[in-house]
């Protein structure tokens, strides 16, 4: 059965939710500095380690 919602079923859309926990919880709790970067090079995600390292503080 297919739920609304552009065709994703209720299980994909709960995976998607997952993963999105599990990479926040890694950002959250990860002791060395994480930044991701979007295909133009700008910062999209990053954790408050690497924040002094780019001359930023949170």
């Amino acid at each position: 059965m297919e739920a609304a919602g552009g065709g994703h079923t209720a299980s994909e859309r709960g995976k998607e939710s997952l993963k999105r926990a599990s990479r926040q919880l890694l950002l959250l709790t990860a002791s060395d500095g994480i930044h991701i970067l979007d295909t133009d090079g700008k910062v999209v995600e990053a954790n408050d380690i690497i924040l002094p390292h780019a001359g930023l503080y949170p």
